[in-house]
């Protein structure tokens, strides 16, 4: 199965009240472009070796989140010779010491990937991350995209994801700034990935990329309500953000030998969030 791939790529926060939380937004953007480009590569390489070696191509967008993230981290090791890739990362809970949990016994933690890429340079920097995943269970169609990004489910669930080690409260400056052993520039990438299913009125690709890239833009457009949860009893449980300051990337592929009234899911949708950085990087300093 050959795959065709399109990219959708969110505009350039350029409001004066509201500028850009992160400097060189273009060069963030260029940097995960490349990651996905070399992704694309290894998804249909892992296609074809597998339809070899099962009688039957294996789509890793079927799987679970860690098998997805798995073929990500390996897209990065195979194409960029000099990064360095760790999944399933032991990290320190950022904010632990004021974590209403503070007296367990172990305040170690995970993140989904980290990586660190030299060949790809933000801010003159090379490019690296920490990486929190999360996959839909069941497939979507074009037009089931919207609603399921406007749910809990959606973009606020990856807001919940990144503020876990600060309940109620949205903030760019990366919550992993403050590890002692792992002291580095980066940024903190949210993925979120849906298995994509095409209708009979979606076969043509230009229709169903059409339909996709606008429900993605008017999501990134809006102040979206985010519905915050482990707020204190005093703050509101949901929070408006304006999406337009948080560099976007997504990722849809699907087959070229797509068929009318396929049932199984015959492509991914993968949107990648830039959700904070470390001070040197974001762009507003006195706002952390």
């Amino acid at each position: 199965m050959k795959l065709r791939n399109h990219f959708f790529q969110s505009e350039k926060s350029q409001n004066l009240e509201y500028g850009p939380f992160f400097h060189s937004q273009e060069e963030i953007q260029s940097s995960l472009h490349k990651i996905c480009n070399a992704w694309v590569t290894h998804l249909q390489c892992h296609i074809e070796q597998t339809n070899i070696l099962f009688q039957s191509p294996e789509h890793p967008w079927e799987d679970v989140e860690r098998a997805i993230v798995s073929t990500l981290a390996a897209a990065i090791i195979r194409s960029f010779s000099h990064s360095l890739v760790l999944e399933e990362c032991r990290v320190e809970k950022p904010g632990f010491e004021s974590n209403q949990n503070a007296s367990k016994s172990s305040n170690a933690g995970r993140c989904d990937l980290w990586a660190t890429i030299p060949e790809l340079k933000v801010c003159g920097k090379e490019f690296s991350f920490y990486l929190e995943a999360k996959k839909s269970v069941t497939p979507k169609t074009a037009v089931q995209l919207s609603h399921y990004l406007n749910t809990d489910r959606g973009v606020s669930r990856l807001f919940n994801d990144y503020l876990k080690s600060n309940p109620g409260k949205i903030r760019k400056l990366s919550p992993y700034s403050k590890l002692k052993s792992r002291k580095h520039e980066h940024y903190v990438i949210s993925m979120l990935v849906m298995p994509l299913k095409r209708t009979d009125s979606d076969l043509d690709d230009e229709v169903l990329f059409t339909k996709i890239d606008n429900t993605i833009r008017d999501i990134f457009k809006l102040r979206l309500p985010i519905k915050v949860k482990g707020s204190s009893k005093d703050a509101e449980p949901v929070r408006r953000r304006r999406m337009f300051r948080y560099p976007t990337v997504a990722l849809t592929i699907a087959p070229v030998d797509r068929r009318a009234g396929e049932d199984r899911p015959t492509g991914m949708i993968a949107i990648f969030t830039v959700f904070g950085a470390t001070k040197n990087l974001l762009a507003d300093k006195t706002n952390v």
